[in-house]
């Protein structure tokens, strides 16, 4: 009798420590510490903090926002191998929630604990001139 073996490569561990680099009134820049990168993927999600959300009491929830809501409300960059993703075409003065999944051959993580950030105000030089 002959017995095959083989390896699925665990899954990843979720992103952590996200940080906001930089932001504009129409793009944030976001950087997170992932400790081997070798064959994973990143992707930043992302969406408006919209008025329910923001008179949700999240007392028992830690201050945290839950991140097993609705999946359909995050929109996806496109992947990333890096540890830095810049999102654009967002909306000035808007605060945005942000996470990070990352994904091997075999299986995607949980998000990474989820972060907030308001978009710049528009700037009269960013204004199209009509």
């Amino acid at each position: 009798m002959i017995f095959y073996s083989s390896r699925v490569a665990d899954s990843p561990a979720a992103p952590c420590d996200v940080t906001v680099l930089e932001k504009s009134s129409d793009k944030i820049l976001l950087q997170w510490a992932y400790d081997d990168v070798t064959g994973v993927t990143f992707w930043t999600q992302y969406r408006p903090r919209d008025a329910a959300a923001a008179d949700d009491d999240d007392s028992d929830n830690n201050g945290k926002d839950d991140e097993d809501g609705d999946d359909a409300l995050w929109m996806k960059t496109d992947r990333s191998a890096g540890t830095e993703c810049t999102i654009t075409g967002l909306q000035p003065a808007t605060v945005y929630l942000l996470r990070v999944v990352a994904q091997n051959e075999n299986d995607r993580t949980q998000s990474s604990c989820i972060i907030s950030c308001r978009t710049d105000d528009l700037n009269l030089g960013e204004a199209a001139l009509w």
